[in-house]
């Protein structure tokens, strides 16, 4: 019996989501173990040794050290790791700057791969994530020309929680971190409610509850959750945003955005499906809902699940958008 497969399928009340994300990462993986040189995102390999361990599709001894010493000489250099191999960096003409969400991602990637690091490695890892420590928590602030006031927010809560799990798993392995952490938590529970977005409150959330869940009281979990319900959406999902919120000097004006359609995606329905059952808020009236939205979500075998995509005032799709992340969480909801 296939307890994972079991329970995608009762969650979801079909079998198609498992059995087209099955297929899907079999020729993706399948191929990624003979050419995973032609792979040049760490984000991107990441994500497809996560898929490989959703579904127990094993890399080999051989396959692991091979892909192990190509991400360590393209990717990884002295105390972190680039978003882009040194090969494609050297091909476009970019270059290949360090960051913090990158060292997670390469991170993550050595523990798929069984290649758990050495104490010295975790602090030399730990002293490139504190490097870059500031009054915005983790960030690699000046890998950017965008005016630091007209930055998203999730810019940063996202590379301060990547960087906090990294740094609590560290610790548990004998790292000794600086009380900066703890501060930042505590930051992030005073601002956290002035953070523009859903996906910045989403892991925002999650870095106070990785270093002290103990700050996660009554009064936040009721204005969080009235905020993520305030992002429920038309079709049975949940954004990021709404179009009306976009326009400022980052994101243009009112022309630009004014006829923008609303459209949900898998992301945002996943970080708010998941801080509302956190939050023990998720209603069954919305669980419905949501089922429905996900179910109805396009799949291509190339890209996987994801969503439809619309242009301004048209009515119907442009096409589809599909993501190894999309595919991802499709699967992980019933495990939340």
């Amino acid at each position: 019996m296939n307890k994972i497969k079991d329970t995608v399928d009762n969650f979801y009340k079909n079998k198609k989501i498992y059995e087209n994300s099955k297929k899907f990462a079999l020729i993706k993986i399948n191929k990624f173990k003979t050419h995973y040189k032609s792979e040049y995102f760490i984000s991107k390999i990441s994500h497809l040794l996560e898929l490989a361990n959703f579904f127990h599709i094993d890399l080999n001894k051989d396959q692991k050290i091979e892909i192990f010493n190509y991400l360590k000489k393209e990717f990884f250099k002295n105390d972190g790791a680039s978003p882009i191999s040194k090969t494609f960096a050297k091909l476009k003409g970019y270059s290949c700057v360090k960051e913090i969400y990158s060292t997670y991602y390469y991170f993550k990637c050595l523990i798929f791969l069984d290649e758990i690091p050495k104490k010295e490695d975790l602090e030399k890892l730990k002293n490139f994530m504190f490097k870059n420590y500031n009054k915005f928590g983790f960030f690699n602030k000046e890998n950017s020309n965008t005016n630091l006031q007209y930055r998203k927010h999730q810019e940063f809560t996202m590379q301060s929680m990547f960087a906090a799990e990294f740094l609590i798993y560290a610790q548990k392995e004998g790292i000794k971190l600086s009380d900066q952490i703890n501060d930042l938590a505590n930051a992030y529970k005073k601002e956290i409610m002035n953070f523009r977005g859903l996906s910045s409150k989403y892991y925002a959330y999650n870095l106070i509850k990785l270093i002290n869940k103990q700050l996660i009281d009554k009064n936040l979990s009721k204005n969080l959750t009235e905020y993520v319900y305030s992002r429920f959406n038309y079709d049975g999902g949940f954004v990021d945003y709404f179009p009306n919120e976009k326009i400022d000097e980052s994101s243009g004006h009112v022309p630009r955005f004014s006829k923008d359609q609303n459209i949900s995606h898998i992301f945002s329905t996943y970080e708010a499906y998941y801080l509302l059952n956190e939050l023990k808020s998720l209603e069954s009236s919305y669980v419905k809902k949501i089922k429905v939205y996900l179910n109805n979500s396009p799949f291509d075998a190339e890209s996987g699940y994801g969503h439809q995509i619309y242009v301004k005032q048209f009515k119907k799709p442009w096409g589809k958008s599909g993501s190894l992340r999309e595919t991802l969480q499709l699967l992980k909801f019933p495990f939340i």
